[in-house]
C-alpha cells in the first residue's frame, strides 16, 4: 500500500496511478477515488478514460458485467487508442458468451499495444475455441515471451499442449505455471485468488490432494477477509468460487448471495448462483436466477445457456431448445452451443438436426472433441459404424486424454469384431479416469466374452470397489462362482 503523503500527492497530480495502486487493496476506495476525479476533472483530462477504464474493471471483478461494459465504452469514447480499455470489453464480452466480440476486442488491443501479454493470452484462448490450435500456441508463446511470469499463459499453453498429445511440452507449462504462483504466494501468502487459481490448475492436473488443500486455503483467507471486509463484494464471489469447486454448492450459493445482497445489478453473481444451485439439483431456483440473468441483459449468452441446460434437466426440452438457439443467435461460432443445441433436439428425438448441429460445432471448431463423440454416437446408432469410428477417432485426435472417446470407440470396435482393439481402448480409458464405470463395465463384459475369466472377475472387483452395490457385477461374479463380494 502507498503511504498516505504519497497517494495524496499522487491523487492530486497522477490520479489514475493513484486509483490503480488501491485496486487490489481497496477495490472500494480506488472506485470512490475514480468517480471523485471523474466528476470534478473535464473529460478531455487523459487520465478520465483511464480510470473509466479502471472502474470498468473493477466492475467486472465484482460481477456486474453491465457497469464494466458501460465503463469500457465510455474509456474509449474518451480514448479510442485506449488498448487497455479495449482488453477489458473483450474480457466482458466473454465472459458474457459472446466469443466473437471478445476476439474482435482482444485483437485490437494486442495490435495497438503489442506489449500487452494478456491482450495475447486472450487471443490465444478465442482462437483455441475456433480450432485454431497453432495460432493459439503462437500467441500463448507471444504472451510469455513479453511476461515469463504469465502463471495462467503457462497453464493455458500447457492445456493446449496436453490436448496436442505433446505431454512432455504440456509437463513443462504447468511446472512453470506451478512456480509461479508458488513462488508469488512465498511473497504474498494471504493472496486468496492466488490459492484458488493454483487449486484449479491442480486438479486439472489430476493432482486432486494438493488442490484440495489450496483450495482450503483459500476458502480459509476468503473467509477471513469477508468477516474483516464485509462489503468486499469481489471476494465474497471468490469465497463462492472455491466453495463450488469443492462440491459445497448451497455454502457457494449462499457466499454468491450475500455478494448479491451488496450489489444486485451484479448479474455474473447471479449466474454463478444459478450454476451453484443447477449443481445442487435446486432446479427451479436455478432457473429463476438465470431468467433474471437473461432479464437484466438478453444478450448473455451463457445464462440462456445455462437456462437450457436447468430446462434440460427438468425434462422441459421444448423450452431448452429455444434458450441454446437464443444462445447461438448470439454468438453462432461457438461450437459448445451448437453442441448442447444438439444434444437438446437429440434429446427430443429431432435427430437430424441434432446431427446438423453437431455438425455445425465441428464447423466452428474441428478440433471440439466433444461434438466428435455426439455424433459419432448418433451415427453409431444410425447404422453408420465407420463413419462413428471415424469420428470417435477425431476426437481422440482432438484430446488425447478423453476417455469418454476412448470407450465409445471401443464399443463401435467391438461391435466390428474388432474386441482386442476394443479392450485396448477400455484399458486406454480408464488409464485416464480409473474411476470410468461404463468402461470398468464394458471391459469386464469383453474379457468374459473372449473367455478370459480371471481378468474378467478383476475388473468385477474394481467395480465393486467403486461401487459396492452394483447389482450387474455381483450377478456376474456369482456366476462365475466367486459367491458373495
Amino acid at each position: 500500500m502507498l503511504p498516505a503523503a504519497a497517494a495524496a500527492v499522487l491523487k492530486n497530480i497522477q490520479p489514475y496511478f493513484a486509483a490503480a495502486a488501491m485496486h487490489s487493496s481497496n477495490p472500494t476506495g480506488a472506485m470512490a477515488l475514480a468517480n471523485e476525479v471523474i466528476e470534478h476533472r473535464p473529460e478531455s483530462d487523459e487520465n478520465v478514460a483511464w480510470l473509466y477504464n479502471l472502474k470498468g474493471s473493477i466492475l467486472y471483478e465484482s460481477g456486474d458485467f453491465l457497469g464494466a461494459r458501460r465503463a469500457a465504452e465510455k474509456a474509449l469514447a474518451l480514448n479510442p487508442g485506449l488498448a487497455q480499455a479495449h482488453l477489458n470489453l473483450g474480457v466482458v464480452h466473454g465472459a458474457e458468451g459472446d466469443h466473437d466480440g471478445a476476439f474482435n476486442e482482444y485483437a485490437t488491443a494486442a495490435k495497438m499495444d503489442p506489449s500487452i501479454a494478456a491482450a495475447h493470452n486472450d487471443v490465444a484462448v478465442e482462437l483455441n475455441n475456433r480450432g485454431d490450435a497453432d495460432g493459439a500456441v503462437k500467441e500463448y508463446e507471444t504472451a510469455i515471451k513479453i511476461d515469463s511470469n504469465y502463471a495462467m499463459a503457462h497453464s493455458n499453453l500447457g492445456n493446449l499442449q496436453r490436448s496436442l498429445k505433446k505431454d512432455r511440452e504440456a509437463t513443462a507449462e504447468y511446472a512453470e505455471a506451478i512456480t509461479e504462483y508458488r513462488r508469488h504466494l512465498q511473497g504474498y501468502p494471504k493472496d486468496a485468488a492466488a490459492h484458488l487459481n493454483l487449486a484449479f490448475l491442480l486438479r486439472a492436473r489430476g493432482d486432486a490432494m494438493n488442490a484440495a488443500m489450496e483450495f482450503n486455503a483459500a476458502i480459509a483467507e476468503l473467509t477471513d477477509v469477508v468477516q474483516n471486509e464485509p462489503r468486499n463484494i469481489l471476494f465474497r464471489k471468490y469465497l463462492g468460487d472455491a466453495l463450488a469447486a469443492m462440491q459445497k454448492y448451497d455454502d457457494a450459493a449462499a457466499a454468491y448471495q450475500e455478494a448479491i445482497d451488496l450489489n444486485p445489478d451484479a448479474i455474473a453473481v447471479h449466474r454463478n448462483k444459478g450454476e451453484a444451485l443447477r449443481m445442487a439439483k435446486k432446479y427451479d431456483e436455478a432457473a429463476a436466477e438465470f431468467r433474471q440473468v437473461i432479464k437484466a441483459e438478453p444478450k448473455y449468452a451463457l445464462a440462456h445457456s445455462d437456462l437450457g441446460l436447468t430446462l434440460g434437466a427438468m425434462g422441459k426440452h421444448d423450452d431448452a431448445i429455444a434458450e441454446f438457439r437464443a444462445a447461438v443467435a448470439v454468438d453462432p461460432h461457438f461450437a459448445p452451443f451448437h453442441e448442447n443445441l444438439g444434444f437438446a433436439l437429440q434429446t427430443a428425438g429431432k435427430t437430424d438436426e441434432a446431427t446438423a448441429e453437431y455438425r455445425k460445432a465441428l464447423e466452428s471448431n474441428p478440433r471440439y472433441s466433444a461434438a466428435h463423440v455426439r455424433l459419432g454416437r448418433l451415427l453409431g446408432a444410425a447404422g453408420k459404424r465407420d463413419e462413428a469410428i471415424a469420428e470417435f477417432r477425431q476426437a481422440i485426435d482432438a484430446d488425447q486424454h478423453n476417455a469418454v472417446a476412448h470407450t465409445d470407440l471401443a464399443v463401435a470396435l467391438k461391435r466390428d469384431g474388432k474386441v482386442e482393439e476394443a479392450i485396448h481402448e477400455y484399458r486406454t480409458a480408464l488409464g485416464i479416469d480409473p474411476n470410468y464405470m461404463v468402461a470398468h463395465e464394458n471391459l469386464a463384459a469383453a474379457l468374459r466374452g473372449q473367455g478370459d475369466n480371471e481378468a474378467a472377475i478383476a475388473e468385477f472387483r474394481k467395480i465393486l470397489a467403486i461401487d459396492p452395490s452394483n447389482a450387474a457385477a455381483l450377478r456376474q461374479l456369482k456366476e462365475l462362482g466367486i459367491g458373495d463380494q
